[in-house]
């Protein structure tokens, strides 16, 4: 039987109408500004498996499924639709390792719109890994690929020590194959630590 990992995070943030497809942080930074002036708040609970974290590990993209709901003013309450979360993942254009977001579901028009959102893991002072991975630029695109809303979501210490409370095996035959599952995805994640600070 293949052992894996799940976990859950919930971020919040603002974002606000967009003009034009945001290409820097300042862009995300101007939409979540906007969006505390109009009420534009939102926020996600989602859950993210790696069925096979074995496989996970040997991916180089690193793709997990990703569940569960966006909370958003316009729409009220939305369950994600194929949601795909992605870990540590370099980017060829910058070099820069990446947390990507991304699900479907259903806009106030009842048009369909993508969320997408990314955390620029890049450390500050080559120490600070912290403020990189609880920040997440964040747009909403209409099925045209234009940017409709754009803003940035956070996590705070309270929802990262959830995050980490609730990592847990699935999938195992046993204790045992689910505690290797576990300890596999912790490893992971610490040489990937390593490697950000050697690298920033």
């Amino acid at each position: 039987m293949t052992a894996g990992v799940t976990f859950d995070e919930r971020m919040g943030g603002f974002l606000a109408p967009c003009e034009q497809a945001p290409t820097a942080a300042g862009d995300y930074r101007a939409g979540e500004s906007r969006g505390k002036q109009v009420g534009g708040s939102c926020h996600f609970e989602a859950t993210m498996l790696m069925e096979d974290i074995a496989a996970y590990v040997r991916d180089p993209q690193h793709r997990a499924r990703m569940t569960g709901s966006f909370h958003w003013g316009p729409i009220g309450v939305t369950e994600m639709r194929d949601g795909e979360f992605q870990l540590y993942v370099r980017n060829p254009d910058t070099g820069i390792r990446e947390m990507r977001y991304r699900f479907a579901f259903t806009g106030p028009d009842g048009d369909p719109l993508t969320f997408t959102g990314v955390k620029w893991m890049k450390p500050k002072a080559r120490v600070n890994t912290w403020a990189p991975s609880t920040t997440l630029y964040s747009r909403i695109d209409r099925a045209d690929g234009t940017t409709a809303w754009c803003g940035v979501l956070t996590i705070g210490l309270k929802e990262t020590l959830n995050l980490f409370r609730s990592l847990r095996p699935v999938g195992a035959s046993d204790r045992r194959e689910g505690r290797r599952a576990v300890r596999a995805f912790n490893n992971f994640f610490v040489r990937e630590q390593i490697a950000l600070l050697r690298e920033g």
